[in-house]
This record gives structure tokens, sequence and C-alpha cells, in this order.
């Protein structure tokens, strides 16, 4: 079974987060039975700006993230020595002068993450979880339009029923900070669909297309015929998934077709 994916975004206020039709869920502190680690996170300063009298957000450690993550999700079928978090930053995400903590977290020590952000609301915390394959602070949190919030680029299979063969593709869906909540808004975001990914999966079926020629033609010899005919299916299906995405970003997005 594929481990799901998450951003968590923590805010100061709780509550179960999936995403629910284009809005992003909320976990709320009530159903939190560590009060004393969020009292922790509470302490803390996280203002960009630093408080001297307080320690920062920026000080904190990702055991210590997962502990909230694991009360505020309701973790506690696992246990901190199956948890890896590759990734930690505190940053301001949501340009609001206050500092967010982002982590992706693996709850199986696979290499396919959740992702997480904590944000600070100064009286509550606040944890929103978007589903994320193979999630990376690097490449899924970007200030897309520039205007000093972060987007989140979120990645999950296509519809495994339209794809042919077991070959993984995402499809992308963008999240954007509207002031209370992270919310769906692919179609606010349709330069993103016509200048990277529409072109990163024209490439790829150009790329696959001079390797399936260069196959067919002999170019390449494979010891068995098996081989060959198994490295056959697996590029056209592969050309195939990538024209099947290329199709959903215009019509879904675009609203070319």
């Amino acid at each position: 079974m594929r481990v799901l994916k998450y951003w968590i975004m923590l805010s100061l206020v709780f509550s179960p987060f999936l995403v629910h039709g284009q809005r992003v869920r909320e976990s709320g502190e009530s159903g939190v039975r560590n009060t004393q680690i969020v009292a922790v996170f509470k302490e803390l300063s996280w203002q960009v700006e630093h408080q001297q009298n307080k320690p920062s957000v920026r000080l904190i450690s990702k055991e210590s993230v997962f502990l909230l993550a694991k009360e505020m999700l309701d973790w506690q079928d696992f246990e901190i020595p199956r948890i890896s978090i590759p990734e930690l930053q505190v940053k301001d995400v949501n340009n609001d002068g206050m500092y967010e903590i982002v982590a992706t977290v693996d709850l199986t020590c696979t290499v396919c993450p959740n992702l997480i952000i904590i944000i600070n609301r100064g009286d509550s915390l606040k944890l929103y979880e978007i589903p994320d394959e193979y999630a990376s602070l690097g490449k899924d949190l970007v200030d897309l339009d520039r205007n000093g919030t972060y987007e989140i680029i979120a990645k999950s299979p296509l519809n495994a029923e339209t794809l042919a063969g077991p070959h993984y593709l995402p499809w992308v869906d963008i999240y954007e900070w509207d002031g209370e909540g992270y919310a769906k808004a692919n179609k606010r975001f349709t330069e993103y669909y016509k200048n990277v990914y529409i072109p990163e999966n024209e490439r790829s079926i150009r790329e696959l297309q001079t390797l399936l020629q260069e196959i067919e033609e002999g170019t390449r010899v494979f010891e068995h015929a098996e081989e060959k005919e198994r490295k056959l299916g697996e590029i056209k299906n592969s050309i195939l998934n990538r024209q099947i995405a290329i199709t959903k970003a215009k019509r879904e997005v675009l609203g070319e077709l």
C-alpha cells in the first residue's frame, strides 16, 4: 500500500486535516492529550524580528516537531524510531511576519516523506494537511506569483484507471494561502502548467520517442527478445501516460479542450 504523503501546516490552532474539496481541512487543539508539548511551542518566539527574552522557534528540533504533529494528527501507532524527518526549515511562508515550521516527515522511513508546515497565530496552533507524493521542500514550496507567500506544489498519482502500465507519473495540484488556510488554486496558476508542467511532459515524450526509434531500428541492442519487448512496452506506456497528463492539464486547468 502506498504511504500517503502529507503537507502538515501547523499554525496556532489544530484539528485533523485532509484535503476536502477545494480547501484543506484544519486540525485543532481539542483532541491533543500531551498539552505540555503544545505549551512548549507556544512559549517560543515565532516573530521574524526575534523577541530577545524568548527562545526562537528557529531552534526547535525535529523530534519536537514530530511529537507535536503526532498529537495533532493522532499518530499514536507510530514511534519516533520509525519516523524520519529528512528536511526541516523555519521560514515565513505566508508573509505575516511570523515564522512557520516546514518539514518533510516520513511515517515509515521510506523514500517518500510527508510535508508539514507549522503556522503560529498567537493564541492557538493550526494544522493543515495536503497529500503530496515524494514531498521536497526545495521543489514543492515555491512563491510562484512572487507576492511573498509560498504556494504548495503537491504531487499525486494520475488516476490509475487511465494509465497504461504501472509507471508512476505525478499530477500536480497547486495550493495557495488565502489568509485563512490553503485552498486549491490550479486555475490561478495557469502559467505554471503552460510553462513548466506541459513542456516538461512534452520534452519527456520527445526523448522517449527518440529512444523508441533507436530500439526499433536496432541502434540499441538487447540480449533477449523478451527484454526488448518489455522495454518497448514500458516506453510506449510512458509516452501514453504523459499524453494523458498533458490532456488533463489542458482540459481541467487551461480549458482548451
